[in-house]
């Protein structure tokens, strides 16, 4: 896939990922005549976090990209722990 193995392209990819996921999601639920409203906004969040687990284990950790894996780990934990408190805590 990538031949560079870089802490700081493992989280571009951990940004990458969700937003396109997420926005391809919402012009599906637009196409679709569906408003995109906060009930939904957990269900998808957790997709993306998820999506992201599975990007990250299938493409990096298992083509021995270690540091580019260490970085999309790190950041997803981030984004765990911000679902969360936003939808548990707060």
């Amino acid at each position: 896939m990538f031949k560079k193995d870089n802490f700081w392209l493992g989280v571009l990819f951990a940004f990458l990922i969700p937003l396109s996921l997420g926005g391809i999601m919402y012009f599906v639920f637009q196409e679709q005549g569906r408003e995109f409203h906060i009930y939904n906004l957990e269900n998808v969040s957790l997709f993306l976090i998820a999506a992201n687990a599975v990007a990250m284990n299938f493409g990096f950790l298992q083509n021995r990209k270690d540091q580019t894996g260490k970085g999309m780990f790190i950041t997803t934990g981030i984004f765990a722990f911000i679902y969360v408190v936003y939808f548990y805590i707060i």
